[in-house]
């Protein structure tokens, strides 16, 4: 098919939204990405032949994915400040851009079948620092349309399977008025490091009560001893934590692997543990967690985070087990801040959402297990 021949009319549509609803993104300045991850939505149109097509832009990057600053350096988006409704100006360098490309291939489920590419953005890059501001608030959307309503200078695409010779741009619709992300730039501080050392107490041996209910006869306790590296007190929460309690009623975990990771030595097997479900008919959880699910870690102090064996377990006398804290413990804390417990949360429940509605948005407190694992034994009393 020769390029006079191809359609005129858009083959696909570009959109993105926001991917919290009406909630506003952040951009950290001193963490690599915004606040959750975004992705620009690829709907094919006039394309009955089921042919497939590639989307070419400069702000494409070489795995397909949209690049936001690119995008932004080459025109096809536009970056306005909220309140002043000003044009953030992104200089474009001296060199053409290189420009990317995506193959997009049609679904014989649906005509206008829907395709995601990432968008993705490094917030740390200095160009960041040279054109947003701390503070303030920003609408990213897609850079204003030209007089002739012609956007091929910006991105375009081709039917794959046409010939070498076939130069023409087919167009691409830009959903102008469904596409935007709005998000507040901060410059937090990088979020500290927890180590953990990991024990058993108060004895390596976890005596099990003969009734066989499970229950241990005496009592038997995970422990982790956590300190902090920052010179700064820091406030964690816990509710939904594996440091704290993963069901709404009761200080308990629904299942203990989600702070442990255990194997059986004598058959290297891994540990299954039962669950335990609390059923509601609606949400559960408060607008905000209690009082009781924060945690301070003081510079040079150790937090010292117990949990005691119930009857929740399948430990079998005569057995030795290894275990340490699991990956979803050592992924640690993503709602914490600096400062102490008490101003943390002083004031009303209004005032405690608002202190805290950034909690999330600077990163993650990881844990490290400072120590190797530990082992203990099963015996029936």
């Amino acid at each position: 098919m020769s390029s006079n021949n191809e359609s005129s009319q858009p083959i696909l549509s570009l959109s993105f939204q926001q991917p919290y609803g009406d909630r506003d993104g952040v951009l950290q300045l001193n963490l690599p990405d915004l606040d959750g991850y975004n992705d620009l939505i690829i709907t094919s149109l006039e394309n009955k032949q089921k042919r497939p097509v590639t989307l070419l832009s400069p702000g494409l990057n070489k795995e397909g994915k949209l690049d936001i600053v690119a995008s932004l350096c080459s025109g096809l988006l536009e970056l306005i400040e909220h309140d002043t409704k000003k044009l953030i100006i992104f200089p474009r360098g001296p060199e053409e851009p290189v420009v990317g490309n995506l193959l997009v291939k049609p679904s014989d489920a649906s005509p206008r079948s829907r395709h995601y590419t990432g968008m993705t953005y490094n917030s740390t890059a200095a160009i960041w620092k040279g054109t947003v501001q701390a503070g303030k608030s920003y609408v990213l959307r897609f850079a204003s349309s030209e007089a002739n309503n012609d956007d091929t200078d910006k991105v375009w695409c081709r039917f794959r399977d046409a010939p070498a010779s076939a130069t023409k741009r087919l167009p691409v619709r830009l959903e102008r008025a469904t596409s935007s992300l709005r998000f507040t730039v901060r410059a937090d501080l990088p979020p500290p490091r927890f180590s953990a050392v990991f024990s058993v107490a108060p004895t390596p041996v976890c005596h099990i009560s003969p009734s066989g209910d499970n229950y241990p006869s005496g009592p038997f306790k995970f422990v982790a001893e956590i300190t902090s590296d920052a010179d700064q007190p820091v406030t964690v929460c816990t509710e939904r934590n594996p440091f704290g309690r993963t069901l709404p009623f009761g200080n308990r975990l629904s299942c203990l692997d989600q702070v442990l990771h255990c194997i059986d030595v004598a058959t290297d097997e891994e540990m299954e543990f039962p669950a335990c479900f609390q059923c509601f008919d609606s949400d559960p959880w408060g607008s905000f967690p209690e009082d009781g699910d924060f945690v301070e870690v003081r510079p040079g102090e150790v937090w010292r985070w117990e949990y005691e064996l119930d009857d929740q377990h399948d430990f079998e006398s005569g057995h030795r087990y290894e275990v340490q804290l699991s990956n979803r413990a050592k992924n640690g804390f993503d709602m914490w801040m600096f400062g102490k417990r008490e101003d943390l949360l002083r004031g009303t429940l209004k005032e405690k959402m608002e202190r805290w509605k950034y909690a999330k948005a600077h990163g993650t407190i990881s844990v490290v297990q400072a120590n190797e694992p530990v082992t203990f034994d099963v015996v029936v009393d």
